[in-house]
């Protein structure tokens, strides 16, 4: 029970040609060239079923008819790895969580399609938060209380000040003795960098990135936008960089203006996004205000990485950095960040600013050896869906304390020798390998190119 064509038009239409999952968002369609040279359109989406066609399938139809099953009602427009997700790991994602997904999508995209104000602030914040402000609405979607909150965003991202031009030969305003001594006395700065050179990246970053965003030729005074950033390690006895890197988005600030009162104000702020391949939250803090410069620059660990298969090439490749970062962390190495030139969703690793960031690590030991083990955990998630040739799922229950390696290792080996025995099934499961309480427990399981940890009954 396909969608038909006019169907799947409708689907990817009223989403936008976006993906509906939630903070995906990406486009999902655009032009090519045929191998005849002719002009033709590549997508990378699918019409996904919210309830499946098949008794058996993810999120099973229950009563509903055949033409409820095919009915637009029943499609949800994703791009091909979220189309995937939401069938293969169903359980976290059930038939209501999949329709808000949906509503949420076609409710924005309506919004900014219909909506002037909408639209146009729209078109500066990106889908994806516009989206998100929609979700912050739920149940009620009230149109007044969305559009004041994206007007509102919006014009965080806009300013259209120009940034006066200090004279050639500009001298910070001196602060008196009083006030100085007023002042409460500025933390040190990370790793003993010095005033000068802290002044002078942020004022590089933030002078390159206003440039980028120039409106009819006039830079912005101040902004926030998403870049990106590099972490990695280095050696304190050596200054050696460590030959990985993570890769991942952040939030960025920057201000930079002068007055002949107050003399020059400078700040950048960057803020990493924590996601499922990287726990490593990164706050960067440059203040530059009458002739003090203060800057803080923290590492910490917040929560677990949480890879979705080990058939995700792109995200092997993400953790495979990670793990090498974060070894090094817990042998003493010292953290640095790169900071990207570039604005926006995407950027190019090596068009960072060359000098990086000191860092102070503030996570606690315990967080880092924890980080340490799962993903020692997750490495061997990845050997296994090679050994077996099948998608290993990263569920919460193979980072379970009690589950050893040693106790995956034997799982795994006493499972598929069952497995390649006949009649050589296309399911089965080891006996509890964790009790949970009385009713529950941990088994590995595979099932139709599945493997897995899922939680069972005990019997």
């Amino acid at each position: 029970m396909e969608f038909s064509a006019r169907t799947k038009e409708l689907l990817a239409a009223r989403a936008g040609y976006k993906c509906s999952f939630r903070r995906c968002q990406i486009e999902t369609g655009g032009p090519t060239t045929t191998i005849e040279g002719t002009d033709g359109r590549a997508g990378i989406a699918v019409a996904a079923h919210i309830y499946a066609a098949s008794k058996n399938g993810p999120r099973p139809p229950g009563e509903r008819t055949a033409e409820e099953i095919s009915d637009i009602s029943n499609g949800v427009w994703m791009c091909r790895n979220h189309g995937t997700m939401i069938d293969e790991s169903q359980s976290q994602y059930p038939a209501d969580d999949v329709i808000q997904m949906k509503k949420v999508r076609e409710f924005a995209q309506g919004l900014s399609l219909h909506d002037p104000d909408i639209s146009y602030f729209a078109s500066w914040i990106g889908p994806r938060r516009l989206d998100e402000i929609v979700w912050a609405n739920l149940p009620d979607l009230d149109v007044e209380q969305i559009r004041a909150a994206v007007v509102r965003e919006g014009k965080r991202c806009i300013t259209l000040t120009p940034i006066p031009v200090p004279p050639a030969e500009f001298v910070l305003k001196p602060v008196s003795v009083a006030t100085r001594r007023a002042l409460p006395a500025p933390k040190p700065v990370v790793g003993g960098a010095t005033y000068s050179r802290d002044y002078r990246r942020a004022v590089e970053l933030i002078s390159t990135w206003a440039e980028s965003i120039e409106v009819d030729g006039v830079a912005r005074r101040g902004f926030i936008r998403d870049g990106h950033v590099k972490l990695t390690a280095r050696d304190p006895d050596t200054g050696q960089l460590l030959d990985a890197s993570i890769w991942t988005m952040a939030t960025v600030k920057g201000i930079h203006r002068f007055t002949y009162s107050n003399g020059e104000f400078v700040r950048l702020q960057v803020t990493t996004h924590v996601g499922p391949m990287s726990n490593l939250f990164w706050r960067l803090k440059v203040d530059v205000t009458e002739g003090i410069c203060k800057t803080q620059s923290t590492l910490a660990l917040v929560g677990s990485i949480s890879p979705q298969t080990s058939y995700e090439w792109f995200e092997r490749d993400q953790f495979d950095e990670y793990r090498k970062v974060v070894e090094k962390l817990e042998e003493g190495w010292e953290p640095v960040g790169f900071v990207s030139l570039e604005l926006g969703d995407w950027a190019e690793p090596d068009a960072v600013h060359p000098e990086p960031f000191e860092i102070d690590l503030k996570a606690p030991i315990e967080h880092i050896e924890k980080s340490v083990r799962n993903s020692s955990k997750v490495q061997l998630g990845y050997e296994l869906g090679d050994q077996w040739r099948m998608r290993f799922h990263f569920t919460p229950e193979l980072f379970n304390e009690e589950l050893t390696e040693a106790t995956i290792r034997d799982a795994s080996e006493w499972l598929l020798a069952r497995r390649d025995a006949a009649p050589y099934p296309t399911r089965g499961s080891t006996e509890p390998l964790v009790m949970l309480n009385a009713r529950y427990a941990i088994r590995l399981t595979f099932r139709d190119g599945n493997l897995m940890f899922r939680i069972t009954p005990a019997k």
